[in-house]
């Protein structure tokens, strides 16, 4: 198979040979030439040690997009849309030293590359990556369709009251119910899920993980005193979350297994 020796000096020997032994020079090229634009001028670091680092995980990068392309069948395997190969590669160099946002933007090209995918990969999934910390990420791979959440509300004896947590998420994974809400709100805003008031207000085992939580019996069991406007009384309010269809296309292209 006879493919150009000079493509192997701007994105590797590795991913340039083995796609031409497969005979996906076309492809090939695309990402190569997309590669060479985006990493042709690399970022100038006055420090040496970040030099290093950056190279180290450029070449991460581009053994973990190896694998992944190489990965697909044959008979899958399309020409890119240069509209999506190459805002995610000029993207993902800002994100080298997290390995979730790293994975998501190689997962999105290779998906890119997959006529599996035809009709589930988004240009939007770039800007959306961009906008999720690796904790957003790895707690959106954990969510089935659909989760309870609360709120946890604070009353006075005057009925006034107002939210303590917003949108209060606890698992055995992730017990940071904090970060957890950060997240949750990004999440929603992102347009990947969607969180709406339990009309049922059901008491089951749904909602004990929350009642029998230790957050939530330290803020009831708190002593806020007698004093004006400070909350006397401590509840729930009720949500459920699901995914939304372009948070599910979101996870089959871009989350795949790698969280």
């Amino acid at each position: 198979m006879d493919f150009d020796p000079k493509l192997m000096a701007t994105i590797g020997t590795s991913f340039i040979t083995s796609l031409a032994a497969k005979g996906i020079t076309g492809p090939a090229e695309t990402i190569n030439d997309l590669w060479k634009a985006s990493f042709g001028y690399p970022i100038h670091y006055f420090s040496e040690k970040r030099r290093i680092k950056y190279e180290l995980n450029l070449k991460k990068f581009e053994k973990e997009l190896t694998d992944k392309i190489l990965e697909i069948p044959k008979e899958n395997i399309q020409e890119p849309k240069e509209s999506i190969i190459g805002p995610a590669l000029e993207a993902s160099k800002y994100y080298f030293d997290e390995k979730e946002i790293r994975d998501m933007f190689a997962n999105l090209i290779t998906s890119s590359m997959d006529s599996t995918y035809n009709g589930l990969v988004q240009h939007s999934f770039v800007e959306i990556i961009k906008q999720l910390s690796p904790h957003d990420a790895k707690l959106f791979a954990s969510f089935n369709e659909s989760e309870a959440i609360i709120d946890i509300i604070l009353e006075n004896d005057k009925g006034h009251y107002y939210r303590l947590l917003s949108d209060f998420f606890i698992s055995d994974s992730f017990s940071n119910y904090t970060q957890n809400s950060i997240s949750l709100i990004n999440l929603e805003k992102q347009g990947l899920i969607k969180i709406f008031y339990d009309m049922h207000l059901t008491n089951d085992l749904y909602y004990s993980k929350y009642e029998n939580s230790t957050c939530y019996k330290e803020i009831k069991e708190k002593s806020w005193g007698p004093v004006d406007n400070l909350p006397s009384k401590v509840s729930m309010k009720k949500y459920k979350f699901e995914i939304t269809p372009l948070g599910q296309a979101f996870k089959k292209v871009c989350i795949k297994d790698s969280l």
